[in-house]
């Protein structure tokens, strides 16, 4: 025990560490991240896109801005595509 001690106040110790079986957490997070960041990207398009549309910036077809009407066609098909991908992985 005494070695112990003393090795480690004299910074002589030294560790390996392997992990087992961190890969598919880490895989899983990594997937999670990128949906929550795409689901960011997307709910920012539909805000800015609500702030085009009730401000009424930009050229207009029947009362309608149509740079917001784009920018909601844009965030209703990214958010199609992150629904179907979730619904491919087979985890919701």
């Amino acid at each position: 025990m005494k070695q112990i001690i003393r090795k480690v106040l004299k910074d002589d110790i030294h560790m390996k560490l392997t992990h087992i079986g961190l890969e598919k957490f880490t895989r899983d997070m990594d997937k999670s991240s990128n949906r929550i960041s795409f689901s960011l990207i997307v709910s920012s398009i539909l805000l800015s896109s609500a702030i085009l549309h009730a401000t009424g910036v930009g050229p207009k077809i029947y009362g309608m801005s149509i740079l917001g009407f784009l920018a909601f066609g844009f965030a209703f098909l990214l958010g199609i595509w992150l629904i179907i991908s979730i619904i491919r992985s087979g985890r919701l």
